[in-house]
């Protein structure tokens, strides 16, 4: 018999959400980022919608937004520096993203 206090299970990191039609081809099996699109359109309409599946509610620490950026690619720098340098993200301060709600794309 085990006495010892039960602990918090480990944090999970955010499933993989499932990409629109549209942008299927772009995700191996697994659900993956498989690369990032050369077209400007396609590359905005996923950095769209990456940034769709962001909270939206709070901001958020450079740790939690590469939590939920780890679910769709493990190079999270590359998908944080597009979705701010698109204007879809905000950086306020340095270690701190919120989801913008006036997007302005920017190519």
């Amino acid at each position: 018999m085990d006495l010892r206090p039960a602990q918090d299970p480990a944090p999970t990191s955010p499933r993989s959400p499932t990409p629109p039609p549209e942008l299927r081809r772009l995700f191996n099996k697994a659900g993956q980022l498989v690369s990032m699109p050369v077209k400007p359109q396609l590359r905005l309409d996923l950095l769209t919608w990456i940034g769709s599946t962001l909270p939206a509610d709070r901001e958020l620490t450079e740790t939690e937004i590469n939590a939920h950026l780890r679910a769709i690619d493990d190079d999270v720098a590359m998908l944080r520096r597009y979705l701010v340098d698109h204007g879809l993200v905000e950086r306020p301060v340095p270690g701190t993203y919120r989801v913008s709600t006036d997007p302005v794309h920017r190519n």
